[in-house]
């Protein structure tokens, strides 16, 4: 989403929600282009970056426990939301294109909705804003796990062993995102080159990261 429809967008929300004080009631605020969730505490405080999360256990829309250890092995993007956070409402296209743009190249995006109850929610992604990545119901102690949530959106970007490499409070434009997310999975291509015939493979998968790159880049710019 362009920075001039990401307003629009937030723009438009506010008026069907008849929000007067985005400040007030939506806790944002506008700094370095981009709309930001102020956070609840300190920025820093808990931050997990470099803490390494192997699993955890969450319930899906449909009341089924899923594991965070399904996802071993790829790049994965953790998006903390809930359907009441305007900003985060905003970013979901963004977060949906860029998993179906990466996705064959080893990118998983993982929602989980801090709502209470998993029916807002369905309802809410089958009326509202379609996304074709799994999304789970929050609890606290996952909460606690990344380290405490001092504002939504939060999103976090771990390794394919589980290390938490960025974090990210706030509202940001998909192309934030996807500078780390392309980092990643060429560290990721890279490391393929150390066993044995990995190495075509690695050149392999990194030229299809760049084609897809160009390819976002492309549509970016009609």
């Amino acid at each position: 989403m362009c920075e001039t429809c990401g307003r629009k967008w937030l723009a438009r929300w506010c008026r069907r929600l008849g929000v007067t004080a985005l400040v007030v009631v939506a806790s944002v605020a506008t700094a370095g282009g981009q709309v930001m969730a102020v956070p609840f505490q300190r920025a820093d405080e808990g931050a997990p970056v470099g803490k390494q999360i192997l699993d955890f256990q969450l319930k899906d829309l449909d009341g089924h426990e899923r594991s965070f250890a399904e996802l071993h092995g790829e790049v994965t993007l953790v998006n903390f939301w809930a359907t009441w956070c305007i900003p985060c409402r905003a970013e979901m296209p963004d977060l949906d294109a860029l998993y179906r743009d990466y996705k064959d190249h080893g990118l998983v995006v993982l929602g989980i909705a801090r709502d209470p109850h998993p029916g807002p929610v369905r309802e809410f992604l089958s009326d509202q804003v379609q996304v074709s990545y799994l999304n789970l119901i929050a609890d606290a102690a996952v909460e606690e796990l990344f380290g405490g949530i001092p504002g939504i959106p939060m999103t976090f970007l771990l390794d394919r062993e589980g290390v938490v490499r960025e974090q990210f409070i706030g509202f940001r434009y998909r192309r934030t995102y996807e500078e780390a997310i392309r980092t990643l999975l060429a560290a990721q291509s890279a490391s393929e080159t150390t066993r044995p015939g990995g190495a075509l493979e690695a050149a392999a998968s990194g030229r299809n990261v760049a084609r897809a790159g160009v390819t976002t880049q492309r549509k970016e710019e009609m």
